[in-house]
């Protein structure tokens, strides 16, 4: 499944995103579409949406269930919870 530092994705059509803050509280960071996403053809598993105006990477070192570890561009670490939509209704 990975072919270097981060993991290839298969992900819904359409999904939700949620960021795990420093307090163990959840925050929806909204819903996005998986068209929408590039994966980087000189960096393996990076992915980029571009589609709301700023990019948004998904760079995923690890999932558990709907948990997944993701690395930004720092190198820092973050939680995300990520659901279909059709499962967030």
């Amino acid at each position: 499944m990975a072919k270097g530092k981060y993991l290839q994705l298969e992900m819904p059509d359409e999904f939700v995103v949620w960021v795990k803050t420093e307090d163990d509280l959840w925050f929806d960071s909204g819903s996005y579409k998986w068209a929408d996403f590039v994966e980087d053809d000189k960096q393996p598993g990076v992915y980029v949406s571009t589609f709301i105006g700023m990019p948004f990477f998904l760079r995923v070192t690890s999932i558990d269930g709907d948990v997944y570890t993701v690395e930004d561009g720092g190198g820092n670490q973050h939680v995300y919870r990520i659901a279909p939509v059709s499962t967030t209704s």
